[in-house]
């Protein structure tokens, strides 16, 4: 009985040992698993991200190709030099039938890596009312990149046949590259 009791024990033993190994077998084939799984998802995150970094790009492209003519007109409104646009301006009154005469004008210079340098100029004139006004709307549509940021009107005349006095500061934003 010995004999058997001692063969007995080595069979468990051996059992329990590949029982033991079985286990260590399948616990490494999880952890690979779980390791493949894991860099599979990295795989996949780092993919989408690619693919969505390329796909802005695209999109970045098309849009700068989609804008350029808009962005060159953009470019044009500051391209334009002061006495131009002071040219502009006293045109405007003309075709509205009051002379503008150009009072003054003060340039806030550019500072180191601006790219618009701002006029502020003081346009005044004189006529009847709707004339002026006439005016003043030309004034807020200039072809150029500009803002009127104050107006004063008073009446000049008596009675009726009244004249009246437009005073205006109008801001020009001009590209500071070019000179004055």
């Amino acid at each position: 009985m010995r004999k058997y009791e001692k063969r007995m024990r080595y069979r468990a033993s051996a059992a329990l040992a590949a029982l033991i190994l079985a286990w260590i077998v399948a616990a490494g084939a999880l952890y690979m698993l779980a390791q493949q799984r894991s860099a599979y998802a990295l795989a996949l995150a780092e993919s989408k991200r690619a693919e969505s970094s390329a796909s802005t790009v695209a999109r970045t492209e098309a849009l700068i190709r989609d804008t350029a003519r808009e962005r060159e007109a953009l470019e044009e409104l500051v391209r334009t030099d002061v006495l131009t646009a002071l040219e502009i301006i006293e045109e405007a009154g003309a075709s509205a039938g009051v002379a503008v005469s150009i009072g003054g004008a003060s340039v806030a210079e550019a500072g180191r890596g601006e790219l618009l340098r701002s006029i502020a100029v003081v346009a005044s004139a004189e006529g009847s009312f709707s004339a002026l006004m006439h005016t003043l709307s030309l004034f807020e549509t200039l072809p150029f990149l500009s803002a009127v940021e104050s107006v004063t009107l008073e009446r000049v005349g008596e009675g009726a046949a009244g004249r009246w006095r437009l005073s205006t500061r109008i801001r020009i934003f001009a590209d500071a590259s070019i000179p004055l």
